[in-house]
């Protein structure tokens, strides 16, 4: 989990000197933890993107399958469900 919160981290918050807000942290504990134990999230967009790129990073590490929630990510995320039966 350390190693998907610091690459979440420094993709999420690339800029050091901007103020992180009480939501920016919201969002990032809301996709390390599911991301670290679950195995498949539903996130927003911008986050959905951050995961990837952080799975790019960290080849190795075993993250759950993130879908978005734009365009036809719920409906991805329900036919991923159904092939396992339920």
């Amino acid at each position: 989990m350390v190693a998907i919160s610091r690459a979440l981290a420094a993709t999420l918050f690339p800029d050091r000197r901007r103020r992180i807000t009480l939501n920016d942290a919201l969002d990032f504990l809301h996709a390390v933890v599911p991301v670290a134990y679950c195995d498949v999230v539903l996130l927003d967009g911008g986050t959905c993107d951050a995961v990837e790129r952080a799975r790019r990073k960290l080849t190795g590490v075993t993250m759950a399958t993130a879908f978005s929630g734009r365009g036809d990510g719920v409906d991805r995320l329900l036919d991923h469900l159904a092939a396992f039966g339920g």
